[in-house]
């Protein structure tokens, strides 16, 4: 809808108009008040000091001055490069007004491809009780039912069960393994051996002592629109 109200960022960021809702969770696109709610979360804490789920080890910082603030950077680089032909779309996720994490649905040639990304993370407090598949699930049913999307998919360390456990909720089937190397932290459990089915690894997990770079198991997966449960219950 169209407004002439010069305060209204819709009228040139038709983003700031966007909600998702689900049974217990609204997502709408970063905005710069609940951005610095979102790095309060970071800082209460996204997983155990001696883990890492991430690609990206942006959580190593948390102890640093200006962790909060490259929280909220990195939204704003996200929004700043948002383009017809490579987007990426950070929704903040809330409960009951508080937020709670991100959810990310990221695109690069969807015009021709017709397939979405997507990423997430939660505060520790929030975790558990099913709402990273309840978000993930929100989105990935705006990409099918709203934006013609074929497929989706979505990658993890073969050691992060609790987004393996999603993907495996909400339909998703293999769809290949990268190496990566890892900044291990003292006693990370690091996959050895290739993702077998959805992605669990083969030979269980090796530990590593010390401090130590360790070559890691990253497993895509992917789903189509009819691979994905029409509706959740809340306990998933």
């Amino acid at each position: 809808m169209h407004t002439s109200d010069p305060a209204d960022p819709v009228r040139h960021w038709p983003l700031a108009g966007l909600v998702v809702r689900t049974p217990r969770l609204e997502l709408r696109p970063d905005d710069d008040v609940g951005l610095a709610a979102l790095a309060d979360r970071a800082l209460d804490g996204v997983h155990p000091v001696d883990e890492m789920p991430f690609l990206e080890p942006w959580t190593d910082g948390a102890d640093d001055p200006g962790f909060a603030r490259g929280v909220m950077q990195y939204a704003w680089r996200c929004r700043a490069d948002l383009r017809a032909h490579r987007w990426s779309v950070n929704f903040l996720v809330r409960s009951a007004g508080r937020v709670l994490g991100m959810q990310t649905l990221a695109a690069t040639d969807f015009g021709v491809l017709g397939e979405v990304r997507t990423g997430s993370w939660l505060t520790r407090s929030a975790q558990g009780r099913g709402l990273g598949t309840e978000m993930r699930h929100a989105v990935v049913a705006l990409a099918f039912d709203h934006l013609g999307a074929r497929v989706a998919s979505s990658s993890a360390f073969a050691d992060n069960v609790a987004s393996r456990r999603v993907s495996e909720r909400l339909g998703y089937a293999p769809d290949g393994v990268e190496q990566h190397v890892r900044a291990a932290v003292r006693r990370c459990s690091c996959a050895a051996g290739s993702p077998r089915r959805r992605g669990a690894a083969r030979g269980g997990p090796r530990r590593s002592t010390g401090w130590a770079r360790a070559a890691s198991c990253w497993a895509h997966t992917a789903c189509s629109k009819r691979d994905t449960p029409d509706a959740l219950t809340p306990s998933e």
